[in-house]
């Protein structure tokens, strides 16, 4: 729902437009102007949206993540990645670190000693049971959005980036997914359906953030940044948050280019006292 004094509207700009309740509107100061035609926006695909054209028409692209792509193999490809790299694989017991001997939890990887530089995360379904929190630099990468999927618990945060305060921590998640089992009813149940999940917080000053080819799904809110943490995503999509897909709060900054937010129970971007720049982003 649009603020006191605020009217739904398009969101004016290169191809930037708000997701609220499945039409493709936001909040403004100004009456509601022209929406793309009904017609377009049911014309568009899976995982496209209606774009503005020069001569004032719209015309469908798709935006969001490579849904297919896969590294070849049970692991992401570590090229270019920073060492020490550990690697974690779901269901490992009694774990090293190394590809051959890999850790169980993404806490045992996050907690080794020396700290790593980066995680890579096999093929497959991990469950993260409780609150992961990430104080320093780290790339976690999977082997592609649907092959590696962190499954969350639908009452808690899944990955929170909070650097000690005066700290910096500069954190990468590339090439996985991040999914929440809540029931799949609609938004009727979202209250007591694990809406106060969060996939993946960001918070304080001294936080920067970069999402590239992660897909979020029925999460309370996929992405939660505040305190003036700074956001980076390309190529994201959050689907079926059982609040507002995207939050940004209290001086946060966030930067999208081909982000994809749909079927948000309450709306898909909230910015509130915070700095949004957007680029092929619906």
């Amino acid at each position: 729902m649009c603020p006191p004094g605020h009217f739904r509207t398009i969101a004016r700009g290169a191809g930037v437009w708000w997701c609220l309740s499945g039409a493709l509107v936001g909040c403004g100061e100004e009456p509601p102007s022209e929406l793309p035609p009904r017609e377009t926006v049911r014309a568009c695909g899976a995982d496209e949206a209606p774009f503005r054209l020069a001569d004032g028409g719209f015309q469908c692209a798709r935006v969001g993540p490579d849904l297919v792509a896969v590294s070849a193999g049970e692991w992401p490809d570590i090229a270019g990645l920073a060492e020490p790299v550990v690697y974690v694989r779901a269901g490992s017991v009694g774990g090293a670190g190394t590809r051959e001997r890999p850790y169980g939890t993404l806490r045992e990887a996050l907690g080794a000693t020396p700290r790593p530089a980066s995680v890579a995360v096999a093929r497959g379904e991990l469950t993260v049971r409780s609150t992961e929190t990430v104080t320093a630099d780290v790339v976690i990468r999977g082997a592609g959005v649907r092959a590696t999927v962190l499954v969350g618990m639908s009452s808690s945060t899944l990955l929170r980036v909070a650097p000690p305060e005066g700290m910096r921590a500069l954190v990468s998640i590339t090439r996985l997914g991040i999914r929440f089992n809540a029931p799949t009813s609609g938004c009727a149940s979202a209250a007591d359906a694990g809406a106060g999940s969060i996939a993946v917080e960001a918070t304080g000053a001294g936080t920067r953030l970069s999402l590239d080819e992660v897909e979020i799904v029925r999460a309370g809110s996929g992405l939660h940044v505040d305190q003036g943490a700074t956001v980076c995503a390309r190529a994201l999509t959050v689907r079926g948050s059982l609040g507002h897909g995207v939050k940004l709060l209290a001086e946060a900054k966030g930067y999208f280019r081909d982000v994809l937010v749909e079927g948000s129970c309450l709306g898909g971007i909230l910015a509130d006292h915070s700095h949004v720049d957007a680029t092929r982003t619906a």
